[in-house]
């Protein structure tokens, strides 16, 4: 998507978005109204927050939140990074294992 499509993609979901928790969204009631799929609110969200607008989250929905808000927000999103972090690492140790076990070993000795 270009910067003007991403630019446009970010307004539409920011002018759906109301101040504070009560106003919360869920992605799905922004992505019905809008016609697009998931992904696509999603990645204006992200776009919204790279802006710098102060877009919070929880359990409710997406909102444009204060300090505290943000705060929150931050935590959560700060624990699903360490999380994924643990889980690449496992993929990682797993790949390797799974890679040492296809290499080849030098027969020394004849089957017995």
């Amino acid at each position: 998507m270009t910067r003007q499509g991403e630019d446009f993609a970010a307004q539409a979901v920011l002018s759906r978005l109301g101040r504070g928790a009560d106003a919360a969204r869920s992605i799905g009631e922004v992505q019905e109204e809008l016609g697009w799929t998931r992904r696509q609110v999603e990645l204006a969200v992200q776009q919204l927050r790279l802006d710098g607008h102060p877009v919070a989250s929880g359990a409710a929905g997406v909102w444009l939140g204060d300090v505290a808000d943000m705060e929150a927000t931050y935590r959560y999103l700060r624990g699903r990074i360490e999380s994924q972090a643990i889980t690449a690492w496992a993929v990682r140790a797993t790949l390797r294992q799974m890679r040492a076990a296809q290499v080849d070993q030098l027969q020394l000795f004849d089957a017995a």
